[in-house]
């Protein structure tokens, strides 16, 4: 079985209260082929004293001025080596065995460019529920324009798919992940690991998800697939639907 190496890359914003748990579960790993790439985006409070007591060779600190978590991806990826890129948000964690079991899946799949797992969901620092997602092992670009139910801590990419469909667009703020999976699930293939080896978490203090800008970028997301010609008509009308449901009732550009 070939040991790919994976580059985890951490995406951080005054998280002193999270990153120790977040790194502890990558350190914990039971496959131990990575590098992890922490991306500091502007943290003002121990954030950054915290990481630099980790005497670890594996571990890369990158300090930059605050540019939102895209951006912060988007030089992880740059500084990253690996032909796999693996996601981890700062207040997330990992199951032991998340990378163990990633591996075995490309090792069974030469054809393993998107890999997202079921996750586990965390509120007050409690399991609130798991998430299981939706299944695809193929093409799911339809389906993720739908909504996006792939967490971000969960997934790994090959680095193909970033030099084919290009970074994080950095104008989105909240739904910059979604726009890069739907830009990748467009041409490649994806998987799903169907255990809960992500261990996400709902209760930040400055949760964006709902916020006005995060509405706004939706809406153009889906608009500008929607208007691109490669959908069928009736295609567009479940989208929309799902969309009316999902997020109420929105204006959309499309005259079909």
């Amino acid at each position: 079985m070939i040991s790919h190496c994976f580059d985890v890359i951490i995406p951080t914003y005054n998280r002193e209260k999270s990153i120790e748990n977040c790194l502890e579960s990558v350190l914990n790993q039971t496959y131990n082929n990575y590098n992890i790439i922490v991306i500091d985006d502007g943290s003002a409070d121990n954030t950054n004293k915290i990481i630099k007591n980790y005497k670890n060779k594996n571990i890369k600190y990158i300090y930059q001025d605050n540019s939102g978590p895209a951006a912060a991806r988007n030089n992880g990826i740059l500084n990253s080596e690996s032909d796999y890129i693996a996601f981890l948000d700062s207040d997330d964690r990992w199951d032991k065995d998340k990378l163990k079991v990633t591996n075995q899946l490309i090792n069974n799949n030469e054809a393993s460019f998107f890999i997202y797992t079921n996750f586990q969901i965390y509120k007050n620092k409690q399991l609130y529920k798991y998430a299981k997602c939706k299944s695809i092992n193929g093409y799911g670009y339809v389906e993720l324009l739908k909504y996006c139910f792939i967490a971000t801590s969960s997934v790994v990419v090959k680095r193909e798919c970033f030099n084919v469909c290009g970074l994080f667009n950095e104008k989105y703020i909240g739904c910059e992940d979604w726009d890069m999976w739907l830009r990748i699930s467009k041409k490649y293939k994806i998987n799903h690991i169907k255990e809960a080896l992500t261990y996400y978490t709902i209760d930040s203090e400055d949760s964006i998800a709902i916020s006005d800008k995060t509405k706004k970028g939706k809406k153009e997301i889906i608009d500008m697939h929607l208007n691109s010609g490669d959908l069928t008509i009736r295609t567009k009308k479940i989208i929309k639907s799902y969309q009316y449901y999902c997020n109420g009732r929105l204006e959309f550009s499309d005259k079909n």
